[in-house]
This record gives structure tokens, sequence and C-alpha cells, in this order.
């Protein structure tokens, strides 16, 4: 039979074909989960189909059949990245991300740079998921040209429209899986920022642009840090406006957001201080006025952040933090990696205590929401302790033990379906990695963790959302300890 006159699936064939690709994660012989990459490899790339005995594999060289594939594959994505999770991840609640995404792919039938922008992101989490260069090299092209699209739009007379900024976010996720490069993602981010900036407080109120600040703000200020550089997500009008028409509907992260987009201004002063008296453009007295002054919103911020979490955190309806017992495998520390997938998800995570370690407990949560705040809220009292040169400031002991909680909580955020977890916790992961010395037990912990979300998320998380930059390292310590020493 000739390829090229085979039929293409019904709507019925597509769902069949659907269900035999993308089937829940069966059990293996002892009861364990296989791996979506596993299943998606084996019956998809070299399963024959039912369609004219042909393979599916042989079917993708064919351009007339990919769309069929990427719908499949949109569905797959949506599947991972946008979950319906359950009751213990989500208490109820929307979760930021999910949210705007499914309505970007449902209005994609009408806007052709949002159907190639998501086709783009789709087929790219299938290619990683499987290692299949065809489909890495088709989305590729298709990315290109989406960002042709997108600059074409971005002159028009309709360049802030929300349809351009469901793009530049939808790349973003493009970015977070395929790491073109170090800074595209943060490029993309930036985009995004100016366009809301452009369009205004006020036209984010409600529908999906609404939907789509809450996903972007967090990522927005941690761009800001990242850059050492406040953003308009600082301002007043941006903590009040956008919930305006319902102000009960600000979340336990949203109010928590208002406080940690006021850090990068503390980090902006701090380097504009060291800078000058580096380049002696700024007298020592000028200098020491300016310190003590940042010391005192500094301090302002600690009180902040800590009166958030009594206020909020520690009487969140839907419950508390607890900690459960890891299970420990047989062997070595150092080969507990080696026996994942056996019987266990994640080697147990070991803190020091005293002259010696010990195996820490993992930590639990409610839902996912105060999950990602208190790691958020660990995070950012951690980046607040590295320019606190105060007498009375956050102690190198409180550092190691937040940094220790955020670790603690990774085996939290790998249990959530799809990507959820990840894309909420990778921050704060990244933050606790550069708090660590380098070599040390707990960030090689945290290396092999990176690689295992990397492997079950379908993204780089070592490489993305890392903090301002990892801290200079001096003489056995890093700068940071140096000046505490002195």
């Amino acid at each position: 039979m000739d390829l090229g006159n085979v039929a293409a699936p019904s709507e019925r064939g597509r769902e069949e074909l659907f269900n035999t690709i993308f089937k829940p994660r069966a059990k293996g012989p002892k009861g364990i989960r296989r791996s979506d990459q596993e299943l998606v490899h084996k019956s998809y790339f070299w399963r024959r189909s039912n369609y004219g005995g042909k393979s599916s594999s042989s079917l993708l060289r064919q351009p007339k059949y990919m769309n069929i594939y990427q719908d499949a594959f949109i569905e797959k994505f949506l599947y991972n990245f946008a979950p319906e999770l359950p009751g213990r991840m989500m208490s109820g609640q929307p979760h930021n991300f999910s949210v705007w995404l499914l309505s970007v792919v449902q209005t994609r039938a009408s806007s052709p740079i949002l159907d190639i922008t998501c086709r783009c992101i789709a087929t790219s989490y299938v290619a990683k998921a499987t290692s299949e260069s065809r489909l890495l090299l088709e989305s590729q092209k298709m990315y290109a040209k989406a960002l042709a699209m997108l600059q074409t739009a971005l002159y028009s007379e309709d360049g802030g429209s929300v349809e351009t900024l469901g793009t530049v976010l939808s790349l973003t996720l493009y970015e977070f899986i395929n790491y073109t490069n170090p800074t595209s993602w943060l490029d993309h981010i930036r985009g995004a920022e100016r366009l809301f900036e452009f369009r205004g407080s006020h036209e984010t109120t409600s529908g999906i642009a609404h939907d789509m600040f809450l996903f972007f703000r967090p990522h927005g200020i941690i761009s800001a840090l990242c850059r050492s550089t406040p953003n308009f997500l600082s301002r007043p009008e941006w903590k009040t406006v956008p919930w305006s028409l319902d102000s009960s509907s600000k979340s336990l992260l949203d109010h928590l957001l208002d406080h940690v987009a006021d850090i990068p201004t503390l980090y902006s002063e701090f380097e504009d201080i060291e800078e000058g008296l580096r380049v002696r453009r700024m007298s020592p007295t000028v200098a020491n006025s300016r310190h003590a002054a940042l010391l005192r919103s500094v301090a302002d911020m600690e009180y902040r952040l800590r009166n958030w979490k009594e206020l909020r955190a520690d009487s969140y309806m839907n419950g508390q933090p607890v900690e459960v017992p890891p299970c420990v495998p047989d062997g070595l520390p150092h080969q507990w990696w080696a026996k994942l997938g056996e019987d266990f998800q994640l080697p147990p995570f070991t803190c020091r205590k005293g002259p010696g370690r010990v195996v820490a407990s993992n930590i639990y949560y409610p839902d996912i929401h105060l999950a990602q705040a208190l790691n958020l809220y660990y995070a950012a009292l951690i980046q607040l302790a590295r320019i606190d040169m105060r007498p009375d400031r956050i102690s190198a002991l409180e550092v190691y033990d937040l940094a220790c909680r955020i670790s603690r909580s990774a085996a939290y955020f790998l249990s959530a379906p799809g990507c959820s977890g990840a894309l909420a916790s990778m921050f704060a992961l990244r933050v606790a990695h550069y708090s660590f010395q380098e070599q040390s037990t707990e960030r090689e912990w945290l290396e092999r963790l990176f690689e295992r979300m990397a492997n079950n998320a379908s993204l780089d998380i070592s490489r993305h959302a890392r903090p301002d930059r990892p801290p200079e390292e001096v003489e056995g310590g890093t700068m940071l300890d140096k000046r505490r020493a002195d």
C-alpha cells in the first residue's frame, strides 16, 4: 500500500489512538508505576498503528499527519502541565498555572499564532519525553515560526492584546522545557513585563488577562531578583488593582508576593552602595548613611515576612504541614539514588546535627498552595540574609535550617501530578542549592534531585529560576560568610 493513500484517522480513531498512546501509567510486575517516557516511547513510536498497517513512526514523517498527532501531543501536554490535581494537592482551589493555559488552548482555533505556539510547546514536550529527534526538529521549526509571528504582532496596532500576551507566556514554557540559552526564559518574562506594564493594572482585573497575571507575577518577581533590579510589580497599584473586583480572591501566595516584590529594591540599593564605594564615587559618610537606611528597610522586610507567616500561613484554613518519616533503603547513602524506582520515590535527605548527620523527615502539606507559599517564604528569608549585616541579623544556622526545610519538602512536590510540583518549587530549590557549601552532602543531594525532576517533569530544573547569582566563593566560604566573620 502506498503510504500517501492511507486515510487519516476518524474522530473515533483519534480517541482510540490517544487512549493507546497516553493511557494511564500501568503497574509493573512488582507494582511499580512505569514512566510516561516508557509508555509513550513504546506504545507510540515503535508500535505499529491500526491505520493501514503502517507504524506511527512512519506516519510522523508525513506533514499531513503531523497536525493529527500534534492534537494528541497537546492533550498529553495539558495532562501533565495543567492536571486536575487530587484533593490533597488542591483543596478545591484552582492553581494559577493551569487556568490561563487551559484558556489559551481552548481559544487557539481562532488564533493562528496561539495555535502554532500551542503545537510548538506540546511537540517539544513529547520530543523531550521520548528523546525523539524528529519531533524536536519539528518543534524548533514551529518555535522559529511562532517567534516571527510574535515579532509581527508586537509591531501591529494590536500589539498589546491578550492574544500576544498569551503567546509570550506560552513561549516561556517552551524555554522551561528546552532551554535554548541561559537567558531565553528571562527574555520572554521581560517581554511579558513590558506588555503587562503597557496594558496597565486596570486591564488585569478579570478574565483570562487576570489569570495570566497570576501566573506571570511570581516569575516576574523572580526575574527582578535575578537582575537585582525592581520592576513595576513593586508599585502599590499592582498589589491592589488586579484584585479590585474581588479582594477576597487574593490568595495566600498573592499576599506573600506583595512583600517579596520589594526585595529586588533592597538588592539594587545594596549593590549601588557597594559599587559606589568600589569606584570611589560615593564618600564613606554617604555610604554609611545609605547603608543604615538599607538595614532599617531589611529589618522592616524581615518583620513583614514573619508577620505574613504568623497571620496567614500559621492559620491556613486547610491545615498545617506535617513531618513524615522517610523510607530509608538498604545500603549506604551514596547508593540510595541507584535504587530509585524499586520501592521508594526519593532517597531521604540528611542534615547536620551536632558532630554527625541524621536522616531528616519529609515535610508534607495539606495542599500545593501552602507548599508553594511557605517554600517561597523560606527562600525569601534566605535571600534577605545575604544583604543583612545587622547585629541581630538572620543567623547562618537559621539559613541552613530554612534551606533544609526546602529540601525536605521536595518529596511532596515530586509527588504532585505532572509538572505542577516542579514549577511551584524550582526557585526555592535553587535558592536552597546555593545556600549549601560546594561539594557538601546537601548540595550533592539537590543536584541528584534536579536530575530526577528533569526526567519526571521534562523540565530542566537545574538551569531555571536561579536566584540573583551563585554566591562568590572565597577561601572556604561565601563572600557573605566572610563579611559576617569580619
